[in-house]
């Protein structure tokens, strides 16, 4: 994928997510007059932040993080492509973290500048990733997931010292098997 396609890709995605739920109000206008203006409605998130944590953060972040185990690097066109659609939803996810969702603090933390730093590094870092993964650059990769460990660590130091899980998994039950080597 070359660099303007994965640009296109990443606007793509971004754009996607902010007509999707932003915590802005209704934008008034898409014209030069106020004549013309258009009511977008806003689209509430349906599921905790948690849930997106886990279920897209978390899992996303481990396919990255699980390729400096032995025998776990990327070696087939498609295997490469894995690691680039991961790295994308961590791009994505920067972004929707912002919105809110239904959890109880959910409100509380998206105000917080703290938050909103950590969800930006998250989303610098997967642009590097995926740069790295378009190169087929496995230490480029590498160096992207030691900086995610260090913002999803102090994120959590601050957010959510005890990582509850709601009883999610990240794991899917045959990503083991996939490549014989068992996954955290």
């Amino acid at each position: 994928m070359s660099t303007k396609r994965h640009t296109a890709v990443v606007a793509i995605c971004l754009a996607s997510l902010a007509g999707c739920g932003g915590g802005a109000p209704p934008a008034e206008s898409t014209g030069a007059s106020s004549e013309m203006a258009v009511e977008v409605p806003r689209v509430p998130p349906a599921t905790s932040l948690n849930t997106v944590m886990i279920g897209l953060v978390d899992h996303s972040a481990h396919t990255i993080w699980n390729l400096s185990a032995a025998g776990m690097a990327p070696e087939t066109d498609q295997e490469w492509k894995e690691v680039e659609h991961a790295a994308i939803q961590l791009v994505a996810a920067g972004s929707y973290i912002t919105f809110g969702g239904t959890g109880r603090m959910d409100a509380n933390w998206v105000e917080q500048t703290s938050w909103r730093d950590f969800a930006k590094d998250m989303q610098d870092e997967g642009v590097v990733a995926l740069d790295a993964a378009i190169r087929r650059d496995l230490n480029g990769v590498l160096s992207a997931g030691d900086d995610m460990v260090r913002t999803c660590d102090a994120c959590h130091i601050e957010y959510k010292p005890t990582l509850p899980r709601e009883g999610i998994a990240h794991q899917h039950p045959d990503e083991s098997a996939e490549r014989g080597a068992e996954r955290l």
